[in-house]
């Protein structure tokens, strides 16, 4: 009964945006709009965007210590990507533990621990940029949720490091002996893994990859669309499209990434057929070449979805 409703409030959480994105709204200016984009600056992003994934993988190889290479780092990532973009309930980065697993043959607990890595780095990063834009977008509290829950995530990295006695504790109170013993194998990842070069190098790598993601949406939205905003304009309503991202919803956020680009556009006076084909714009950008590489890779390893 829980999974239903979920499931319901996700895609109602969905509909809603989709409806808030096209309320209103005249279709003949979409197309008028979108006849006056670039074809050549639309390639030139997609080219920019595919070369940027290839970061993922070194970060991911890093954290692995090496047991798979940067190809295999790179194939794992966009095999997420990509699923991530077609099914729901991020089941994108579930094979890429699987997949992790058999690469490298670690237990796929180990694997897990690496992604939850991957996710912890890229919330701080995104949080240090939506602090670097907030200013710009004036709607501070947009940021309050993500700045929770990686204060959150700190303090329970914390605990684990330095009161193995209150962890131990909590596991004590918990039913499930398999839920107790995959929380253990997290515990003494987690210990094993904690440490300044962990966080200095894979900061390092994650700030150059966000870095990276920002510069395409800036690039979408003062240059292939050329609207008069400024670049920390252009980085809070890139943050605002991330956060989204991070929202479960529909599977690649349809709906759910549109209304949140053409919200943040509309706090800086963009109309809003023009914020949506922009939002139409770069969520397509993302979306499509990843979501077709995946397929592809998919395709080419012994994981099944079903």
């Amino acid at each position: 009964m829980k999974h239903y409703l979920g499931a319901f409030i996700r895609i109602g959480f969905a509909v809603a945006c989709i409806i808030y994105a096209l309320w209103d709204i005249d279709v003949t200016e979409l197309w008028s709009i979108a006849q006056r984009y670039s074809i050549e600056k639309i390639l030139m992003v997609v080219f920019f965007s595919l070369v940027t994934y290839a970061f993922l993988g070194l970060r991911l190889a890093y954290l692995m210590h090496h047991h798979i290479n940067v190809a295999q780092g790179w194939v794992a990532s966009l095999l997420a990507l990509g699923i991530n973009n077609l099914f729901p309930a991020k089941l994108g980065e579930l094979l890429k533990i699987v997949y992790l697993s058999q690469q490298a043959n670690v237990s796929k607990t180990e694997a897990f621990g690496v992604v939850f890595w991957e996710r912890f780095f890229d919330l701080n990063a995104l949080l240090l940029l939506g602090l670097l834009s907030v200013y710009a977008l004036n709607q501070g509290v947009v940021i309050l949720p993500l700045a929770f829950a990686v204060i959150g995530l700190w303090f329970a990295l914390l605990i684990i490091r330095y009161y193995a006695w209150l962890v131990k504790w909590v596991l004590s109170r918990i039913p499930s002996r398999r839920v107790v013993k995959f929380l253990i194998a997290i515990q003494h990842h987690v210990n094993a893994r904690l440490s300044w070069r962990l966080f200095f190098l894979s900061t390092l790598m994650t700030l150059f990859l966000w870095l990276q993601y920002a510069l395409q949406g800036i690039l979408v939205f003062l240059w292939v669309v050329d609207f008069d905003l400024t670049i920390p304009q252009g980085l809070a309503v890139f943050v605002l499209s991330a956060l989204s991202m991070a929202i479960p919803s529909s599977p690649g956020a349809l709906g759910v990434f549109e209304a949140a680009v053409v919200l943040g556009l509309s706090w800086f006076g963009i109309d809003k057929e023009s914020a949506l084909m922009a939002a139409v714009l770069l969520h397509m950008i993302q979306y499509i070449p990843t979501s077709v590489i995946g397929l592809i890779l998919l395709s080419r390893t012994k994981i099944s979805v079903v």
